[in-house]
């Protein structure tokens, strides 16, 4: 009886450890609906992208924001017309 509770135990400990906050998933979620929306006016790929850099900033031990935030970067330099401002751009998705 002692090993069943123990493993019981056990597994809802580690079932809590890696699941993600819902406030993380939700604020993901709201973000990479708004990447879709963003397409008609480039403009505002920057400020998802900005959205995404607080998150990552939040949650320190998630990749996903710091990913998202360098597609939005990565996508903006391509939609620009003038060239000249896209190493700064791309410098700025890297970091």
């Amino acid at each position: 009886m002692k090993k069943i509770l123990m493993s019981i135990i056990i597994t809802a400990i580690a079932i809590n450890l890696q699941a993600q906050s819902e406030k993380f998933t939700a604020a993901i979620k709201s973000n990479i609906a708004a990447i879709d929306t963003s397409f008609k006016n480039p403009s505002s790929l920057i400020a998802v992208a900005n959205n995404f850099e607080r998150i990552g900033l939040a949650e320190k031990n998630q990749w996903l924001p710091y990913y998202y935030a360098a597609y939005c970067h990565v996508m903006y330099a391509f939609m620009q017309q003038d060239a000249s401002g896209n190493d700064a751009i791309a410098d700025r998705a890297e970091a």
